[in-house]
């Protein structure tokens, strides 16, 4: 066995230095992309897929990360609504991670692209271009050319910028 097997099959596994890391980790996630407040809910997958999004970003291999830490934090801090895990109460994700899942299927600009104006838009806080509130987890959102295409500009990173569907919908 291997040594990340290994804490992973140990009775005395909640106290391995690598579940400690995995734990920190989650708390980490947790903090910059979760808000907490009275009626706030997210689906248990829609966290996980955002966990899983967060930990893919940072590099890591999927030997380094899992369901079990993120579970085991949201029983500890009781947030698991109505003892299911389907809901996780008190809790909403303040701006989402990575490419929504819906960016996948759309064609035309790659991949890469997509993923390079959605690390701009992390580094430019998370706001709308257009608009300069924030974008939500939960928000539709479109990819916006700064100069559009029939003008000369092209599908470049550097034109290309995240903002709010409804935003993008009714500029002039």
């Amino acid at each position: 066995m291997n040594t990340i097997e290994d804490w992973r099959f140990s009775e005395d596994r909640h106290k391995s230095a690598e579940w400690q890391k995995r734990i920190k980790r989650v708390n980490q996630f947790l903090l910059e992309y979760t808000e907490e407040g009275e009626g706030f809910s997210v689906s248990y997958n829609h966290l996980k897929h955002q966990y899983y999004s967060w930990c893919k970003s940072m590099g890591l291999d999927y030997d380094e990360y899992g369901f079990g830490e993120i579970l085991h934090v949201l029983i500890e801090r009781d947030l698991l609504g109505n003892g299911t895990y389907n809901t996780v109460s008190g809790i909403r994700m303040k701006h989402p991670v990575g490419l929504p899942p819906y960016y996948d299927k759309h064609k035309g600009i790659p991949k890469k692209t997509k993923e390079a104006v959605y690390a701009k838009l992390h580094s430019n806080g998370n706001v709308c271009a257009l608009c300069g509130r924030p974008i939500l987890a939960n928000d539709k959102v479109h990819i916006d050319h700064i100069i559009p295409v029939r003008q000369g500009g092209t599908d470049g990173p550097s034109n290309l910028q995240v903002v709010h569907n409804i935003c993008n919908l009714t500029k002039g």
